[in-house]
């Protein structure tokens, strides 16, 4: 047990490996989601089947919530909808706050 936390203790770039690894998955989950706004817009003036809305909804209370605002504005995608224009960003502010407790507890670990 006492190489278990042993392990969380350790420190890249100031971070214990807990935080660093939450902060890269954010930076990834984020990532994919701006990729997968451009790619449904793509999609959507080519007339061809599309990503279902219920995808970004998942994947934005996962943490992508950020990438898929800003795919919203670079994109012009989705911007018209309410459930999007509305629902996102408040999906978004969740998440922050859980993000936020999160990385606080990661920081009691270390």
């Amino acid at each position: 047990m006492k190489v278990y936390f042993e392990m969380f203790k350790l420190n890249i770039m100031g971070f214990s490996i807990a935080q660093f690894t939450f902060w890269i998955y954010l930076i990834l989950i984020n990532i994919v989601c701006y990729v997968l706004m451009g790619y449904d817009k793509m999609k959507a003036k080519n007339k061809k089947s599309r990503i279902r809305e219920s995808t970004f909804f998942i994947l934005s209370w996962f943490g992508g919530g950020l990438g898929i605002l800003i795919g919203m504005i670079i994109f012009k995608h989705k911007i018209k909808k309410n459930k999007f224009r509305i629902g996102i960003p408040i999906i978004y502010i969740l998440t922050r706050i859980l993000e936020i407790i999160i990385t606080r507890r990661l920081m009691i670990i270390n």
